[in-house]
């Protein structure tokens, strides 16, 4: 099963955006979204929603609770 970092850095990838950017989008340093990318910290809910959201995904995709990334997208 892919993490949640590596979920993330995937779709930020495809979508051809730094993490400057996405940190940007979604209001959480970029610092942070290495860290969460690299698997050092934990992404709570309220990020979730955020890095979702930056990403045109749901939560619950993010979190790898759904398989389609189209599934409940925003």
């Amino acid at each position: 099963m892919e993490s949640v970092g590596k979920r993330i850095r995937r779709l930020r990838l495809e979508l051809d955006i730094t993490q400057g950017i996405l940190s940007v989008m979604a209001e959480i340093t970029r610092s942070d979204i290495s860290k969460i990318e690299n698997g050092l910290i934990n992404l709570s809910a309220k990020r979730a929603e955020r890095v979702a959201a930056a990403l045109g995904v749901s939560p619950a995709y993010i979190m790898g609770r759904e398989g389609d990334v189209h599934s409940g997208a925003f």
